[in-house]
């Protein structure tokens, strides 16, 4: 078993005596590390922002981590950022959803024209979204919501 100390999140061994894939259940860590990913996701590099030490942001179709705090106007190519995933065309795109109109099940066209390698939802209002089955595929998001009003923004991962 492997744990990664910095997130608190475990790796079960697997093809041990049987063993087969665990999901991590402790869903409280797993939901405060999703969530401070995602406050720090900042979207597109923009040279007038001052970015801190641990912010992500894209750049060229890539993902990059701030290395220092303090970072104004200085490009993610630069010494002051860290290219994460060796390159490779990361992209990451925001898609607005809501106001639902309810809770049933919805669709949202993405337009990315490509099916997402994964898709994370944050909430901007009270209330709850969720995935369908399939979740998503090369046109759409397939959702559900617990309430009417909700608004939320889904980040897809290209």
């Amino acid at each position: 078993m492997k744990t990664a100390g910095n997130l608190g999140l475990t790796q079960w061994p697997t093809g041990y005596n049987g063993w087969g894939p665990q999901m991590n259940t402790d869903m409280q860590t797993i939901d405060s590390t999703v969530t401070a990913l995602m406050q720090s996701f900042k979207g597109a590099w923009n040279a007038a922002v001052i970015y801190s030490q641990g912010q992500f942001v894209t750049y060229g179709g890539n993902v990059y981590v701030s290395t220092i705090s303090g970072n104004v106007n200085q490009n993610p190519t630069t010494s002051a950022w860290a290219q994460l995933g060796g390159g490779g065309g990361v992209t990451i795109t925001a898609v607005a959803i809501g106001p639902t109109s309810g809770p049933p099940d919805f669709t949202i066209a993405h337009g990315l024209g490509t099916t997402p390698v994964s898709v994370v939802i944050e909430m901007k209002s009270a209330g709850a979204i969720w995935f369908q089955s399939p979740e998503y595929d090369d046109t759409n998001l397939y959702l559900t919501a617990s309430d009417a009003g909700l608004t939320a923004s889904a980040k897809c991962i290209v």
